[in-house]
């Protein structure tokens, strides 16, 4: 998971790819050598691996990248709805808030339509979300959702990853091994060699 919002060879960087986390896939019937070679490339780019199932990643990507894109999107809109004036006030927040709508809207239009069974589940939770805030408006209260919102940034902000040194590809179960390590937060740094004879 890496990128930026700018496009074209002016947007180049080489340290893109510096701890970035690169999800290969631990799905039934990938082939471990070829597991292997995949995850070597992404940390040869300085990348951590992720190992997760593909139903998994898109569950996850939905919520943490496509909802977000969406989100940015609507936020954009309802900003410059309010005209000159609102536009004029616009700081931190709006700015922080839509920098992923100045992306390419081939792009987003590429992973959030790709994406759409997951998508519409976190779209979902989010709109059930937004409206129960709307609710409470009407009492004037925006306590629930600022609230949980600011425990869950916390929560996000204290995730530690953990390195995965103890599954080897092409041992048994190794596939499952990884992935269950990956769905708790666990990384690849290194990859672990099958011992030899």
């Amino acid at each position: 998971m890496a990128g930026t919002n700018h496009s074209g060879w002016s947007a180049t960087d080489p340290a893109l790819f510096a701890d970035a986390v690169w999800v290969v896939s631990t799905d039934p019937g990938v082939d471990a050598h070829v597991w292997v070679r995949v995850a070597q490339l992404a940390l040869d780019c300085g990348s951590v691996v992720v190992p997760a199932g593909s139903v998994e990643h898109d569950s996850a990507v939905a919520r943490i990248s496509h909802l977000p894109h969406l989100l940015a999107e609507a936020l954009a809109i309802v900003g410059a709805a309010g005209g000159p004036l609102a536009l004029g006030l616009a700081a931190g927040s709006f700015r922080d808030g839509t920098r992923v709508a100045s992306s390419a809207p081939n792009l987003v239009r590429a992973m959030t339509e790709g994406n759409a069974t997951a998508l519409r589940t976190a779209l979902d939770e989010a709109l059930h979300t937004l409206t129960a805030t709307r609710e409470k408006l009407d009492e004037n209260s925006t306590e629930t959702l600022v609230d949980a919102g600011h425990a869950a940034r916390l929560q996000y902000e204290q995730h530690q990853r953990f390195d995965i040194t103890d599954v080897t590809p092409g041992e048994p179960g190794w596939r499952e091994n990884l992935q269950d390590a990956g769905r708790r937060g666990g990384v690849v740094r290194q990859i672990r060699s099958a011992s030899p004879g």
